[in-house]
Order: structure tokens, then sequence, then C-alpha cells
């Protein structure tokens, strides 16, 4: 019986282990770097231009 009691608690710190760290790893994000720094967007009125002034 206290066998079995071990084994429940061990698969319960298993399951929770698991799961926080499965909701970790969602919540961490790596931002990269845009090498090129032609991501450029600004409003002229009520349009969205780039950086030439393009519409968007």
């Amino acid at each position: 019986m206290k066998k079995k009691g071990s084994l429940i608690l061990l698969f319960a710190v298993l399951i929770t282990f698991l799961c926080y760290n499965a909701s970790f790893s969602s919540l961490v994000s790596v931002a990269t770097v845009d090498s090129n720094n032609d991501d450029w967007l600004h409003v002229e009125g009520n349009k969205i231009v780039d950086m030439n002034g393009n519409e968007v």
C-alpha cells in the first residue's frame, strides 16, 4: 500500500513538472534582429506608408 501511494505521488510530481515546463516554454520568446532595417512603416494622414512613401 505504501508503494502505491509513493508511486501516485511520484506520478503527480512528474505531471506537475511537465505541465509547468510546457507552459513556461510557451512564454519565452526570442526576438531576432532585422539586419536590413527595411521594416519601417509610418502614417501620413489616414494611410500607412513604408519608408519610401509607398502605401501599404
